[in-house]
């Protein structure tokens, strides 16, 4: 049986065509301002907010727990509007050995699709996928157009 994993959310498709500058340029800052009831802290550990090589620490709540997370900033590209973020120590890596999410933005000049993918090595065979994980990412995203759309007008 495989340890490895893939998980890619439902796509979640926003009301309006938004720019992809104005939601990947969220200040780490403004995630509790934007969805305090998930993401109650955020700092910024080292390196300039929204560049590779980034590393910040979260206090979120999943399933009714606090949790706690330092991720890192793995890659960014701009041609297909994505960040790919690594956890590199917390909760998350008490069940999974390994996990990276990616969020991308895809527009066809009319609307706008906001897609995210986990990328994960169990720990052991019984270990469940992240699914848990995939909703708050999908909670956050919801979230965030509601920004974005406040920023755009």
């Amino acid at each position: 049986m495989a340890l490895n994993g893939n998980l890619i959310a439902a796509q979640h498709k926003f009301r309006r065509e938004i720019s992809s500058s104005s939601c990947l340029d969220v200040q780490l800052s403004d995630m509790t301002k934007i969805c305090p009831q998930i993401v109650s802290h955020v700092d910024l550990g080292w390196a300039q907010w929204a560049t590779v090589g980034c590393v910040f620490n979260s206090n979120y709540t999943l399933g009714g727990e606090k949790r706690f997370s330092k991720t890192k900033i793995e890659a960014i590209d701009e041609r297909k509007r994505s960040i790919t973020y690594k956890v590199v120590e917390g909760c998350v890596l008490e069940t999974y050995s390994s996990l990276k999410a990616t969020f991308a933005i895809e527009s066809d000049g009319q609307h706008t699709v906001v897609k995210w993918s986990i990328e994960y090595e169990k720990r052991s065979a019984c270990t469940p996928q992240p699914h848990a994980l995939l909703a708050l990412f999908t909670s956050l995203t919801k979230l965030l157009e509601l920004r974005c759309s406040l920023v755009a007008n």
